[in-house]
C-alpha cells in the first residue's frame, strides 16, 4: 500500500499494455500492491466490466476491467491496483506498470485528434504529453458517464 503524501501537484504515469496514462492525483486514493490473493474473483461480473474485488479501508470495493473497455488485450501481469474517487465510490483499476509521480508542469493537456475521435464514443476527452509521448488523461469521473451511456 502507498499512501499519497507529498505528491500534491503532480499526476500518476502508469501503463495498461503498454498504453501509457496519466491521472490527476486528486482522484488517486491509494495504490495497492498487487499480490497473490489482493484480487477476490467473486466479484467477477462481465457483463458489467468487473474484474473482482478488493480490500481498501476495510471495505471490498470493485475493480473494472479498463483493458477491456478500452479494446485493450492483458499481456503484462497486473503490479498494482490504483484506487480511485469514482460517481458511487471507490473503484479500482489493474495498472500493468506504476512509473511514478511527475509535476503538473511536465504534462501538456492536448484535445483528443478529430481522427481519433470519429467512429464510437471514447472512454477519455483528453490527452497529456509527457516527455514527448502522448499519455491517455485518466478520469475515472468520465469513464462513469462514459459506462453508463446507452
Amino acid at each position: 500500500m502507498q499512501t499519497m503524501t507529498g505528491t500534491a501537484g503532480k499526476r500518476l504515469v502508469f501503463r495498461l499494455s503498454g498504453v501509457g496514462f496519466s491521472l490527476a492525483i486528486a482522484d488517486l486514493l491509494e495504490i495497492l500492491e498487487a499480490q497473490p490473493g489482493t484480487l477476490d474473483p467473486s466479484g467477477v461480473d462481465d457483463e458489467h466490466g468487473l474484474l473482482g474485488l478488493v480490500s481498501f479501508r476495510d471495505e471490498a470495493i470493485h475493480v473494472r476491467d479498463i483493458h477491456g473497455l478500452l479494446g485493450l488485450t492483458q499481456s503484462d501481469p497486473v503490479k498494482a491496483y490504483l484506487v480511485v474517487v469514482g460517481a458511487d465510490g471507490a473503484w479500482a483499476l489493474p495498472a500493468d506498470q506504476v512509473e511514478g509521480f511527475s509535476p503538473l508542469d511536465a504534462f501538456r493537456r492536448c484535445a483528443v485528434p478529430p481522427l481519433l475521435q470519429s467512429g464510437a464514443p471514447l472512454p477519455f476527452a483528453a490527452i497529456d504529453l509527457w516527455q514527448g509521448e502522448p499519455l491517455v488523461f485518466f478520469e475515472p469521473m468520465f469513464v462513469d458517464q462514459w459506462q453508463r451511456m446507452p
